[in-house]
């Protein structure tokens, strides 16, 4: 219509016009009594009569009344036409967007529905809302690794936007079938500590745990129902609770509880409810996590207490051992008081049944040895052909008493430099050479083997033994396992192979048997290379 809208009586032609605009159109004089009312304006204003001559007050009521009457005084006032939105309360709008067009003798007003507008704006403000605290959810479920952190950010984020007072987490004591408190915010430790235990279909989350849905209490001040009871008594009005579920499996209970007002929104609890969802997962994860840190904990605490045992009895037995063998020795070489056949061959058997068990005791005192050299972190540069060289220094008296000669091949071509513990490679070295020849038969050679695999070296040890059947190729690494052959019944405690593979794959390696019963076996492992020096 333009800001020249200064004629406040309108022709017949005008009237035609002003009635087709769909758009509501009406004009006051100076007293603010209606000139004219086009049929929108009717339409929208619920009016039945004619209003011609008739007050605005007649017509509008309320807040609508009062923003239309201060605006036309206003724009009456400067004589300036008047843009803006109002709330109305008339017919079917809920909001109006209305322009004023001042003259001297009155003003013309025009103004449309704008509800339609207003309530997608608002969808989108609440759809923006939730969305940021959605992403304020996701990020404190990233970044707090405590569940109570995770717990208590979210709370303050909710709190803020949705005016709750109170959170409570339970957490399902499977064993117990029963609800332990775990985390809570707005009650006091005197209420926490009477509510901390909570039996299925106990209060709102015991119901909403047993039935694994989510229960909603409202107008809890003025209600009656002995669920609500417990809650109650902590002044709570309104109180949302949801069972935490990770695929149908219940982990707890998250609830939340204002003291400000007796309801929830549909809005509200669809952005709880989605809240609940995201939460379920991070304290399974979290809970998982905590379970398995305790039995890690007891089993390292087991490990220890094992290991120190054995050492200790090992220590214990070896002292009365020593004693054992060392009379045993003086009897058979006492050249003064000379024993009798018969007593020189029981002498011998004491002796040789108590250096076997003095073995085993010493072999036992070899996982104290494994457990406390993890705690080890000397590495060096090794060149592992000289390793071996001294490894076989501690091996040879063996393959001399046995008549076997140890041969060495080394195809590398040049020399070969590991990042390592001395100490355990020359273990490694030991054990499978003494390995060999323990079990290798008299006059008979072992081989080792040394070759380039790629970025790594291979180390193979082949003796000409008993062999070892295919079924139990697997187990051979495990402590305390022997192979039991009847025929050669080769002493041991089975600690040997178990102690090399742990100092293998501690310095990077992995190690296996190849093996043909009754034809010998190949020992072998591989070591990462070292490229340059400057890499270690």
């Amino acid at each position: 219509m333009g800001d020249g809208m200064e004629g406040l009586m309108v022709s017949a032609h005008e009237s035609s016009v002003l009635g087709r605009i769909r758009d509501g159109v009406f004009s006051l004089d100076a007293n603010g009594r209606f000139l004219y009312v086009n049929h929108p304006t009717k339409e929208m204003l619920v009016i039945q009569d004619d209003v011609v001559g008739r007050s605005l007050m007649d017509v509008l009521k309320g807040e609508t009344l009062t923003c239309m009457q201060e605006q036309i005084e206003h724009s009456m006032a400067i004589q300036q036409p008047q843009h803006f939105e109002c709330a109305w309360s008339k017919g079917e709008m809920d909001w109006a967007e209305v322009h004023i067009y001042p003259s001297l003798d009155g003003v013309t007003v025009l103004f449309r529905d704008i509800s339609s507008r207003k309530n997608i704006d608002e969808a989108f403000r609440k759809n923006h809302e939730k969305i940021v605290l959605l992403s304020e959810a996701a990020h404190h479920i990233l970044f707090n690794k405590e569940p109570k952190e995770i717990l208590d950010s979210l709370f303050r984020d909710l709190s803020e936007h949705l005016g709750l007072d109170v959170y409570i987490n339970y957490i399902y004591q499977e064993s117990f079938h029963n609800l332990k408190l775990m985390n809570y915010s707005g009650i006091s430790e005197t209420i926490a500590n009477e509510i901390e235990w909570l039996n299925l279909g106990e209060a709102v989350c015991g119901r909403a745990a047993r039935e694994k849905k989510a229960r909603v209490a409202e107008d809890i001040d003025s209600s009656q129902d002995p669920m609500v009871s417990l809650v109650k008594g902590m002044g709570i009005k309104a109180y949302v609770c949801h069972p935490l579920l990770s695929y149908g499996r219940l982990i707890g209970t998250l609830s939340f509880g204002t003291r400000k007002r007796t309801r929830f929104t549909e809005d509200e609890l669809d952005l709880i409810s989605s809240i609940c969802a995201q939460v379920a997962p991070v304290l399974e994860r979290s809970q998982l996590i905590s379970n398995l840190t305790q039995k890690k904990e007891q089993a390292e605490k087991a490990a220890l207490a094992k290991t120190e045992f054995l050492s200790m009895m090992s220590h214990e037995l070896r002292t009365p051992m020593n004693s054992i063998l060392g009379f045993s020795q003086i009897l058979l070489e006492d050249s003064k008081e000379p024993l009798t056949l018969q007593q020189k061959d029981r002498a011998e058997k004491i002796l040789k049944s108590g250096q076997h068990l003095l073995r085993m005791i010493n072999d036992i005192l070899e996982v104290g040895k494994v457990e406390s050299s993890r705690k080890q972190g000397e590495w060096e540069i090794l060149d592992i052909s000289s390793v071996y060289k001294e490894s076989l220094k501690t091996v040879k008296p063996l393959a001399v008493n046995k008549t076997i000669r140890i041969e060495m091949k080394d195809s590398t071509g040049d020399r070969c430099r590991i990042k390592g513990n001395a100490m355990k490679l020359t273990q490694v070295f030991s054990n499978l050479l003494s390995n060999a020849i323990k079990y290798s038969p008299e006059h008979r050679d072992v081989l080792v083997e040394f070759k380039k695999d790629g970025e790594y070296v291979k180390v193979m040890v082949t003796d000409y033994g008993i062999g070892i059947p295919y079924e139990e190729q697997d187990s051979i690494f495990l402590p305390f396992y022997r192979i039991f052959n009847r025929e050669s019944n080769i002493e041991g405690t089975g600690i040997g192979l178990s102690i090399v593979k742990q100092f293998t794959q501690e310095l990077g390696g992995e190690v296996g048997v190849e093996s043909k019963l009754g034809s010998g076996s190949s020992f072998w492992f591989t070591l990462p290379l070292l490229k340059d020096v400057e890499d270690f």
